[in-house]
């Protein structure tokens, strides 16, 4: 799940319709519906989506591009099951996916006679006379346009994230900068290094960082480095010297001191520690 400023991306989103005359919709990484505008299909869709069949077929078709736009990390625009062409535009934070953007309801121009008869013709079904005039207003664009609609959102995409418009839940940022500090424990670790995996400028790392964490992004790393050499001196019978250099230490005594400050004890006390409490638990 994202978490949404919902005021700001509701502008955006109403923005974007205005302009374009083109419905979009935000999904998060699991794919759930997190807001659209206008907020609800058109009624052509709408009424289709009521009948299991054709519900079944716009899940799928809905699927199989955001499973394309996920392995490209690309705009993926297609033609669903009723000749309708929508367009998928990925939200990437980091290495993870945070979302996706959707939009559609288009009847493609350079096919607008076929694609307007077959949707006529899918009005004619029992239950859909109705929808006749909803199918004569939707928007019909042609496909320099579709082109140019996605690669605006695709653009968007990552004002979205590096403005704060959707964010990674603090659960999640955690998760994710702890996940890249253990994958680069033996590195050296800059700001610079964090700001790219996350896409963002310093400042909003630092924002990130306040907003998430209860000390600095520096303190953070030196925090998870500490915890890896204590994994290894309760776990392993490495040399405290190695373990230094394993949990990114390029000095002994800095490393030292760093312990001792982090955890009240030294990494020679703290290892006998750990190993006199294993000695003395009961057997389970």
């Amino acid at each position: 799940m994202i978490e949404v400023n919902q005021k700001r991306m509701e502008a955006l989103m109403h923005d974007f319709s205005l302009l374009t005359g083109i419905r979009i919709v935000l999904f998060d990484n699991e794919k759930k519906e997190i807001m659209s505008y206008p907020e609800s299909h058109c009624a052509f869709c709408g009424q289709l989506r009521r009948n299991p069949e054709f519900l079944g077929k716009c899940v799928q078709s809905d699927r199989e591009a955001f499973e394309r736009c996920r392995k490209t990390s690309a705009p993926v625009i297609y033609v669903c099951h009723a000749g309708l062409t929508e367009a998928v535009i990925l939200i990437r934070g980091n290495d993870a996916v945070i979302g996706y953007i959707m939009f559609g309801q288009i009847i493609p121009k350079n096919s607008e006679a076929e694609t307007r008869s077959k949707l006529a013709e899918i009005c004619r079904a029992p239950g859909n006379a109705n929808l006749l005039e909803d199918v004569a207003a939707m928007p019909s664009k042609s496909d320099a346009e579709i082109r140019a609609a996605a690669a605006i959102l695709d653009a968007l995409s990552v004002y979205f994230w590096s403005s704060r418009l959707v964010t990674l839940p603090k659960a999640k940022f955690i998760d994710t900068l702890n996940d890249y500090i253990a994958q680069h424990l033996g590195k050296t670790i800059s700001i610079d290094d964090i700001c790219s995996f996350f896409g963002v400028g310093r400042t909003h790392l630092y924002q990130l960082a306040n907003q998430h964490l209860e000390c600095s992004i520096a303190a953070h790393i030196r925090r998870r480095r500490i915890w890896h050499a204590q994994q290894l001196l309760s776990g392993t019978s490495r040399s405290i010297a190695e373990i230094a250099a394993a949990a990114g230490f390029d000095e002994y005594n800095y490393f030292s001191r760093i312990f001792r400050q982090e955890t009240g004890t030294t990494a020679r006390q703290y290892r006998q520690e750990q190993r006199n409490s294993m000695i003395n638990r009961p057997d389970q």
